[in-house]
């Protein structure tokens, strides 16, 4: 399959689809103009449930909120799963574990992220952080593509790509370290063919699925990053309630993420030019987060590159992370993760 055949398969409505239109225009009697809510189709299936077909053995529960482990395969490349988003879906309020990006590839939907109503139209690309919660209407022949992606992703691959101050790595730096976090980016690429050319490539990868598939797409996903950056950062949407915030939020988290072996709340007042107590209040206010609880975060997360892309030993991992002995980063792991560091990588690289 080529990129034009793809663009033509998208297009096709496939069963689910298309007993969703029928629930939408017949069961329901709504107009073209109405959608149909998670409500109104539980009246026809019962409390929290969904009809995946018109077979009433699909009946399925409907999630609160969609994890990794519920949608990703258990090993270290799984890092991106790309699907079409199916038409005439009942639209419902979720939140995930990873990030979730959606591009408008023909036509047009709404989106709506923490009581946000946000249009969407052709060329559109949304970023949907980890734990917001969000919903997709889509009653119509638009064509939407859905790109969900691990946070391991980043902590991998996009923090070195993007470690310079823009809107991305603000965005994703933001939407790991910052609680206070709750924004979404829009870049509007309108007709643009190239990033449309790229995205779909992404897809037929991903369909494909041939050697060295997961190491491709995680590349491929790079430099559409770059390229939304490089044609479309001055004009990217991005719901900002206090830029200085923001910003600083940023600067700090990037000085943590840079010095995470041996840096000390003391040196980052330094390189901020504050005072210890003050630069303590100012990141507790800007993210949520205390110092400690940041450079915790920072640690672990790197912790988990080191168990599931290096031959490094447990001790060696720890020491490189700065702590002052393996039984203590163990211990950290552990209550983090809820799994040792040991278990974490045999069940990452089995």
């Amino acid at each position: 399959m080529n990129i034009a055949e793809l663009r033509n398969h998208l297009k096709i409505m496939n069963e689910d689809e298309v007993f969703y239109k029928k629930c939408y225009l017949k069961n329901l009697g709504l107009t073209k103009h109405d959608y149909i809510d998670k409500l109104d189709l539980e009246n026809i299936v019962g409390i929290n449930k969904i009809l995946k077909s018109e077979s009433s053995e699909k009946v399925f529960f409907l999630p609160d909120e969609f994890t990794d482990e519920s949608q990703f395969k258990p090993d270290i490349y799984s890092n991106i799963i790309l699907s079409k988003h199916n038409r005439y879906t009942p639209r419902f309020r979720h939140k995930h574990t990873f990030f979730e990006l959606i591009y408008v590839l023909s036509g047009h939907c709404q989106q709506e992220i923490n009581d946000i109503v946000i249009n969407l139209n052709k060329g559109d690309l949304c970023c949907v952080p980890p734990n917001m919660y969000h919903c997709l209407s889509v009653f119509n022949n638009s064509v939407i593509i859905t790109i969900l992606i691990k946070k391991q992703y980043f902590n991998e691959i996009l923090f070195n790509f993007s470690s310079d101050d823009n809107v991305l790595s603000r965005f994703f730096m933001n939407s790991l370290y910052n609680k206070n976090f709750n924004h979404y980016l829009t870049f509007h690429t309108k007709n643009d063919t190239y990033i449309e050319t790229l995205i779909l490539g992404l897809f037929l990868e991903y369909m494909e699925q041939e050697r060295f598939s997961a190491q491709i797409l995680n590349n491929q996903l790079a430099v559409l990053f770059a390229n939304l950056l490089r044609k479309y950062e001055s004009t990217a949407e991005y719901p900002i309630f206090s830029k200085n915030n923001e910003k600083l939020s940023f600067e700090i988290i990037t000085y943590i993420q840079n010095n995470y072996s041996d840096v000390s709340i003391r040196d980052v007042a330094e390189h901020m030019n504050y005072t210890v107590p003050y630069l303590s209040k100012l990141i507790k206010k800007t993210t949520g987060y205390t110092f400690s609880e940041i450079l915790k975060r920072t640690r672990l997360q790197k912790a988990e590159v080191f168990l599931t892309n290096t031959i490094y030993t447990i001790s060696e991992i720890s020491e490189t992370l700065g702590y002052m002995n393996t039984e203590t980063f163990i211990r950290a792991f552990t209550s983090y993760y809820h799994i040792s560091p040991k278990a974490y990588r045999l069940k990452h690289i089995s």
